[in-house]
């Protein structure tokens, strides 16, 4: 009985899914670039994009070895005054 009960579940699952995955239908195949790995957002992954992080860093920087967030606005932030560029 367990195993009947056990292959209609795994039938049903399977029948579920489409064959062949949607993953690979069509010509486009990631490239070495990176891109066409996802068929909702071609160019995610793509080599030049931008990047975002998805996830919490394992090993985050303890708070003394991050640097002063002063240091941070001024070096990157404040603004400039146009002669200090001439």
């Amino acid at each position: 009985m367990q195993t009947s009960l056990n292959n209609e579940v795994i039938n049903i699952l399977y029948n579920t899914v489409p064959h062949p995955p949607a993953t690979y239908l069509g010509n486009k195949f990631r490239s070495a670039d990176g891109s066409q790995n996802a068929l909702h957002d071609p160019n995610m992954g793509k080599a030049g994009t931008t990047y975002a992080r998805t996830v919490q860093s394992k090993h985050p920087l303890p708070e003394n070895d991050l640097p002063d967030p002063g240091l941070v606005f001024d070096t990157l932030l404040k603004a400039r005054d146009v002669r200090d560029n001439i």
